[in-house]
C-alpha cells in the first residue's frame, strides 16, 4: 500500500510541476519578428538598431500597435493614450485598420515601418524582413474576429 501511493503522490506532483511548462508556448521566430501567432489573434515583436521595440497585436477585433524603448523604460501603445496612432510602412501612413494590416503583409523584407502620431514619424525605422511569413496564415478577418 504505501508503495502505491507514495507512486500516486510522485504522479501527482510531476503533473503538478509539468502543468505550467506545458502550458506555456515558446516564441516563434521570423527573420527580425518574433512572437505568437495563434487562432485566437497575434502578438509579434521586432527590435530595430536604436534598440527600440515595436510590437503588433491583433485580437479583441482592433488591430495594435506598441512602441518602446527599454534602455529608457519609456512605452506607449494604441491603446494608452498614443494620439492617432498608425504606421509607417514603405513610405506611406496608415491609421490602424485593414489597409495597414494588407501593406505590412506586403511590406517585403527589404521594407521599412515607423510608429506614428498624428502621422508624424515617433521611432525609428523596423525592419519587415520575415514580417510577410510571420502573416502569412492570418487574415484581417482573423484579426478582427478574434
Amino acid at each position: 500500500m504505501p508503495g502505491k501511493m507514495l507512486k500516486s503522490l510522485l504522479l501527482s506532483c510531476g503533473f503538478i510541476l509539468c502543468s505550467p511548462v506545458l502550458a506555456t508556448v515558446a516564441d516563434q521566430q521570423w527573420e527580425a519578428w518574433y512572437g505568437n501567432i495563434s487562432g485566437m489573434g497575434f502578438e509579434i515583436n521586432t527590435q530595430n538598431t536604436a534598440g527600440e521595440v515595436l510590437t503588433l497585436t491583433c485580437g479583441d477585433g482592433k488591430m495594435a500597435v506598441s512602441y518602446s524603448v527599454p534602455a529608457e523604460d519609456y512605452r506607449v501603445s494604441s491603446t494608452t493614450g498614443l494620439a492617432e496612432p498608425g504606421l509607417n510602412i514603405n513610405g506611406k501612413d496608415y491609421p490602424l485598420e485593414e489597409a495597414a494590416f494588407t501593406a505590412l503583409k506586403n511590406a517585403g523584407d527589404e521594407g521599412k515601418i515607423a510608429v506614428t502620431s498624428t502621422n508624424a514619424a515617433i521611432s525609428k525605422k523596423f525592419s519587415a524582413k520575415g514580417l510577410a511569413q510571420a502573416l502569412a496564415d492570418v487574415s484581417w478577418q482573423d484579426c478582427i474576429n478574434h
